[in-house]
């Protein structure tokens, strides 16, 4: 009589688990402690791009945002609230000066609506109602951070593309040379390769849904440094027979 096998989970599969829980608990930050995140990274951007390029670069994702979900009345049905989001700021306000740029949050309560609540305060006592407003109120905070990180990538795309596919095709290249005997293999570097590779993609994947401020090429150069290690695993392959 064969074994009974056991449906146990893998390892990969128990770390997609934990991935997945530790990501539905990233909005439980809270809007305003990521409000207060998006006001830094912004800054970040026009520290690093300029503050002229990087309000050019956010009016853009905030934009994407508002007509996606916060014109359609997606957020305000969401969080169950009359009151409307709050309007989009202006992409000339002022002057920039320094590293200094417009700043642009739905979910930032602003000085002169501190009449009305703000759109994500909840009107109940019930608790479980109010940590599911809290848990939406923060993924909707981390969807805006995530529109424009996706919008200063779509920006340096000309640059990391290019730059990205260099390096694999010079990782491609040193693999055939190897196998034609113009030097071996090294299992070290191998190894290196895979995990430098996989492991900034996953930072990289990771550093697009924190609800923290991330420095202003966080996210690129993370993808650069993944192109160079899967470059590197490509290299020490061996031939195939």
């Amino acid at each position: 009589m064969p074994p009974v096998k056991k449906d146990t989970a893998t390892a990969s599969q128990q770390l997609l688990l934990v991935c997945i829980f530790a990501v539905l608990l990233l909005p439980l930050a809270g809007p305003k402690f990521i409000a207060g995140q998006i006001i830094k990274e912004q800054s970040n951007y026009a520290g690093v791009l300029g503050a002229e390029r990087a309000d050019t670069i956010l009016a853009r994702s905030d934009s994407w945002f508002r007509r996606a979900f916060v014109d359609t009345g997606m957020v305000t049905r969401s969080l169950k609230t009359d009151s409307p989001a709050p309007p989009a700021a202006s992409t000339r306000s002022a002057p920039a000066t320094g590293a200094t740029a417009p700043q642009r949050n739905p979910f930032a309560a602003k000085p002169q609506e501190s009449g009305q609540s703000e759109a994500i305060q909840p009107s109940s006592d019930n608790p479980v109602k109010k940590l599911l407003r809290h848990w939406i109120g923060g993924a909707w905070s981390i969807a805006y951070l995530m529109m424009g990180r996706l919008s200063i990538l779509l920006s340096l795309l000309p640059v990391l593309l290019p730059l990205m596919v260099a390096v694999m095709l010079d990782g491609s290249a040193r693999s055939k040379m190897k196998w034609f005997a113009f030097g071996g293999s090294d299992p070290k570097r191998y190894i290196i390769g895979v995990r430098l590779g996989t492991w900034s993609a996953m930072i990289a994947l990771f550093a697009l849904i924190s609800p923290g401020s991330l420095p202003g090429l966080a996210i690129p150069v993370l993808l650069v440094l993944s192109s160079v290690g899967f470059a590197m695993w490509m290299s020490n392959q061996q031939k195939p027979m």
